[in-house]
C-alpha cells in the first residue's frame, strides 16, 4: 500500500479540523497554528503533503510548498535555495510543516534568531485522525533544518540572486504567496518584538527588581528570592528537561526495587543512591540564577554607591 493509498478514507468520513482557539501568543503558538494548518491540509486532499514553509519578511509571511526531489544532492540544493530566498528578503524566522513517513505523523518546525520550537503529530489513516501533539527537545530537532535560517551579514551574488528568482520570481517554478492569501497572522512582528513571551518581560522585572534591591542595601536575601522567582517563571521552558530527570531517577529507583526484591540490599540501595538527577538539574538551574541574581544585586550596590545613595 502506498502513501496516496494509506491516506484516504470513505466519503462519509468528516474528521474536525482543528485551529488554535486563539491568535497565537508567541513564536511556539505560531509553530503550533502552522502544525495544525498542515493538519488541514492533509485533510482537505486526502494525500501527502510537500513540505510547507512559512518565511517571515518585512512585506509579510510567505509561503513555498515545495515539492523536494528523491535525490539527496538536488534536495539539498533546494534546501540551499529555500535558505538563500531567506537571505533575499531579509526573514528573521521560518516555520516547516511537512509529514514523516517513520514515525508516520506530521511535524512543524520553528526557527528564529533567538528561539526554535519542534511539535509533533502522529497519524492514524483508518479513519483519518492525529493524536495529540507531542513537543520536541531542542536536541531531537534536525541541525540541517535550524541552519537554513540565514544568520549574520550575508552577501547574494548576481547569479545566486538570478537563481532565487527563476525558482521563486513571477514565472518560476515555486511562486511564493503571500499571507494575504491566507487567514493565518503575520509572523514578522513577533519576531521582531523586544521580549519573545511576557514571561521573559517578567524575568527582566526581576532583574530590575533584584538590582533596585541592591541600590537600596536591601536583605542579601534579594538574589535567592529573585532567582527562586525565575525557577517558576522559566518552568514552562525547562518543564521538558526536568520530565527527562525525573523519568532518569524513575528508572533507577526501579531497578534499585527489583534488586531489594531480589534480597541483594546493597545493590539495591547503591541503585537507589544514583536517583539524583532531578535534584542535580534543579540545583545547576537554581544555582544559576543565584550568581546572576547576586552579580544584579552587586551591580546596583556599585550604582547606588557612585549615585551616592546612603
Amino acid at each position: 500500500m502506498n502513501r496516496s493509498d494509506k491516506g484516504r478514507f470513505p466519503l462519509e468520513y468528516r474528521p474536525a479540523m482543528r485551529y488554535l482557539p486563539h491568535t497565537p501568543r508567541n513564536f511556539r503558538e505560531i509553530v503550533l497554528a502552522d502544525l495544525l494548518r498542515a493538519q488541514r491540509v492533509i485533510q482537505r486532499i486526502k494525500d501527502e503533503i510537500d513540505p510547507q514553509f512559512r518565511i517571515a519578511s518585512q512585506e509579510g509571511d510567505w509561503w513555498i510548498a515545495m515539492t523536494l526531489d528523491a535525490d539527496l544532492s538536488e534536495r539539498r540544493r533546494q534546501m540551499r535555495l529555500i535558505s538563500r530566498f531567506m537571505a533575499w528578503k531579509l526573514s528573521p524566522a521560518f516555520t516547516m510543516a511537512s509529514e514523516l513517513i517513520k514515525p508516520d505523523a506530521v511535524i512543524c518546525v520553528g526557527v528564529s534568531q533567538r528561539e526554535h520550537h519542534g511539535v509533533l503529530s502522529l497519524i492514524e489513516r483508518k479513519p483519518l485522525r492525529f493524536l495529540p501533539e507531542q513537543w520536541l527537545a531542542p536536541e531531537q530537532l534536525d541541525p540541517e533544518i535550524l541552519a537554513l535560517l540565514p544568520r549574520g551579514a550575508i552577501t547574494l551574488t548576481a547569479p545566486e540572486i538570478a537563481e532565487i528568482e527563476q525558482w521563486f520570481g513571477p514565472n518560476g517554478k515555486y511562486f511564493p504567496h503571500s499571507e494575504s492569501a491566507t487567514s493565518e497572522p503575520a509572523m514578522f512582528a513577533w519576531t521582531r518584538r523586544l521580549f519573545a513571551s511576557w514571561s521573559e518581560f517578567a524575568e527582566y522585572l526581576v532583574f530590575l527588581s533584584v538590582c533596585l534591591a541592591g541600590i537600596l542595601h536591601a536583605s542579601y536575601l534579594w538574589p535567592v528570592i529573585g532567582a527562586l522567582v525565575l525557577l517558576l517563571l522559566g518552568w514552562p521552558r525547562y518543564r521538558d528537561v526536568f520530565a527527562r530527570a525525573g523519568a532518569i531517577d524513575r528508572e533507577w529507583r526501579e531497578l534499585g526495587n527489583l534488586a531489594l526484591r531480589n534480597e541483594n540490599i546493597a545493590l539495591g540501595f547503591g541503585l537507589y543512591v544514583r536517583a539524583r538527577a532531578l535534584p542535580f538539574v534543579l540545583a545547576m538551574k537554581i544555582g544559576h540564577d543565584c550568581l546572576f541574581m547576586a552579580g544584579a544585586y552587586l551591580f546596583g550596590m556599585a550604582a547606588g554607591w557612585f549615585w551616592g545613595v546612603p
